[in-house]
């Protein structure tokens, strides 16, 4: 379940996706500045597009977008995953080479249930792994903060 947020998305509502959200959110933060990369928490969009914010932010290399990280708890139904898609499609329009970090908690955050099974397109290396532009890490039980700084640090360190 999530609510309206002017425009630019939605926002966590149930304990565990606040708690994934607000995890994401700081490891971003302290990621960012620990690496001295630019981090920004929202993306303007275009006349065509509303925005966004997305959960761990924007990572920029040169003032170019090169990382978006998105945080989606979800049981086996609903429908948080398939707003990432249309976040997905909207940086991939304006920034083709731009990768993304999703990570994914709940019932819904396995390889053969609903985020699984909405990502496999745009994951052909599968999940778990910081092969390709698209890198997702699924456990129903979420993730540390220690996890979570690892697996960021790791993916901004293929980029930079």
């Amino acid at each position: 379940m999530s609510k309206s947020k002017g425009g630019c998305g939605a926002f966590a509502t149930t304990p565990k996706s606040k708690k994934l959200d607000t995890n994401v959110k700081q490891v971003s933060r302290n990621v960012a500045k620990s690496l001295c990369l630019k981090h920004k928490t929202k993306y303007v969009g275009t006349a065509e597009s509303k925005g966004y914010n997305p959960d761990g932010g924007i990572f920029y290399l040169d003032n170019k977008p090169v990382l978006v990280i998105e945080a989606k708890h979800q049981g086996r139904s609903g429908n948080a995953i398939e707003r990432w898609g249309s976040l997905y499609l909207e940086f991939k329009t304006h920034y083709p080479d731009i990768h993304f970090l999703t990570f994914a908690s709940g019932l819904g955050a396995h390889p053969t249930e609903v985020i699984g099974r909405t990502l496999r397109t745009t994951h052909p290396d599968g999940f778990n792994n910081l092969t390709g532009s698209n890198s997702a890490y699924l456990s129903e039980e979420g993730f540390t903060l220690e996890q979570l700084e690892v697996i960021i640090t790791n993916k901004l360190l293929t980029l930079v």
